[in-house]
């Protein structure tokens, strides 16, 4: 095989890749006067190599952040340090888009700056997508905030608590740090309507479960908790984890027992004044009838004498 010559670039070539890189792209010397712009540059700004000349850039910055990117360029042109810097620019539209701005010194032998030599990439997805993380970030804040207000656990499917608000911990006087990592039946010794296994599979099978839970505070007093149990699933579809949220309902559970008894003492008075009554009513249909032949009797008797 012959040797392989490696063929040598020209300004032209060197120009027509810089025309057509991805980004806007600039050329400045030592003293920050810019020369030179890629094509991308003028049309995203609508420019001319005349207007742009020396620091006719300035024009298509926004005027409430050009005072902090001169002060910043000017910075790094007397230190000779690499510039980086987010900021608006101007589109040809009228538009004001964000660019990640970079620019690096070029130095002599002799470590001089001579040049600089600058990019500006456009990062209005990244700024959209980071605004957008943020306002989610801020939404889940407020959602955990929101579920800390109220009384809610997170478990395992083992029963092992992952979260507990400060409502669990108003409820039932453990604090999340003594809660997390233990098992909650264990903790708040539950006793279920029906048998756990069962409460399970309908967990399983349905994905909820609802039902009274009785379960004690931490001082010892017994509690009727209103439960309402959710399961979450992982992204393949398998069970993960059980939400469960709670609520006291034990004076109203005592109420309703409460009315239960004071209808049944009612149902069994009524019942018994009613017997009263139907006894008395049938006592004086008697009299009345055994009136009746006294005074059938006492006129036959008449009549014979």
């Amino acid at each position: 095989m012959g040797d392989f010559a490696s063929p040598t670039l020209t300004s032209d070539d060197f120009r027509l890749l810089a025309d057509n890189l991805p980004t806007l792209a600039w050329m400045a010397d030592a003293q920050g006067y810019l020369f030179w712009y890629n094509r991308r540059w003028h049309e995203y700004c609508g420019t001319t190599p005349e207007q742009m000349e020396g620091w006719g850039w300035q024009s298509v910055h926004d005027p409430a952040v050009l005072p902090d990117v001169l002060a910043r360029w000017r910075a790094s042109i007397a230190s000779g340090s690499p510039f980086e810097m987010i900021f608006p620019l101007r589109g040809a539209d009228g538009v004001f888009r964000p660019f990640l701005t970079r620019a690096q010194p070029v130095r002599d032998q002799a470590g001089q700056v001579t040049r600089w030599f600058g990019t500006n990439t456009e990062i209005s997805s990244q700024v959209t997508a980071e605004q957008r993380l943020r306002e989610s970030e801020a939404q889940l804040r407020e959602l955990v905030d929101t579920l800390d207000l109220a009384t809610v656990l997170v478990r395992d499917l083992d029963g092992t608590i992952r979260f507990w608000s400060r409502g669990c911990e108003r409820l039932y006087g453990w604090t999340a740090e003594e809660a997390v990592g233990r098992e909650a039946r264990d903790l708040l010794r539950t006793e279920y309507p029906l048998p756990l296994a069962a409460v399970e599979a309908i967990l399983l099978r349905d994905g909820e479960w609802r039902g009274d839970l009785r379960q004690a505070h931490r001082d010892g007093t017994r509690l009727v908790v209103a439960a309402s149990k959710a399961l979450r699933r992982d992204e393949r579809g398998g069970p993960a984890t059980v939400m469960e949220s709670l609520a006291d309902v034990t004076a109203l559970r005592q109420t309703q027992a409460e009315l239960e008894r004071l209808n049944t003492e009612l149902e069994v008075r009524v019942e018994a004044r009613t017997a009263e009554l139907m006894a008395a009513e049938a006592h004086l249909r008697q009299a009345q009838k055994m009136e009746a032949v006294g005074q059938l009797t006492g006129g036959l008797a008449h009549a014979a004498r």
